[in-house]
């Protein structure tokens, strides 16, 4: 599962991911978060450094930047999210990045062939439009996935779900 935490949308699409996190490893003998009811766990990938549109944000401790992936991995795991079930792909600043990194840092080198991708429903359109492009392009000839098979960069179930963007204009200021 991937998903996009500075702001209530961003929020919303992390608390989509645990919801769906939860109905996919928890069973009905297995109600407690992060109790799984099979043995491989779902991983959520959050998404992104930052944009480019504005400087990332700082920690008021450090003084360091804090990248959107890392807060987005703070609050999977405050929401019970196991840490070994969470992966940050921080090298991205706009949705083409955050395909293709997603797919190059973890989907692809760890063979993972089931997404769920999470994101506004004001940036769904082209959400999808972008990973089923990204998704779609042929494996490097020279990779292989985890399993030592090489992968044509077909098979990749993706399925897309948006969350409200109510205060889509709170965020863009």
């Amino acid at each position: 599962m991937m998903a996009h935490c500075r702001h209530g949308v961003v929020e919303r699409r992390l608390d989509c991911a645990v919801v769906r996190w939860n109905e996919c490893c928890c069973g009905p003998d297995n109600d407690a978060v992060g109790t799984p009811s099979t043995d491989r766990r779902p991983v959520i990938v959050t998404l992104s450094a930052g944009t480019a549109h504005k400087p990332l944000p700082r920690d008021g401790r450090t003084g360091y930047q804090v990248f959107e992936s890392w807060a987005g991995a703070q609050h999977l795991k405050q929401s019970g999210i196991p840490a070994e079930c969470i992966l940050m792909e921080w090298s991205s600043y706009d949705t083409i990045g955050n395909a293709y990194f997603a797919r190059t840092q973890h989907t692809d080198v760890l063979g993972l062939k089931k997404l769920l991708v999470v994101t506004s429903d004001f940036h769904m359109p082209r959400t999808r439009a972008i990973f089923e492009w990204v998704f779609a392009l042929p494996h490097h000839q020279h990779s292989t996935n985890s399993d030592g098979g090489k992968s044509d960069g077909v098979g990749y179930e993706m399925t897309f779900e948006d969350v409200s963007d109510a205060d889509r204009q709170n965020w863009l200021s």
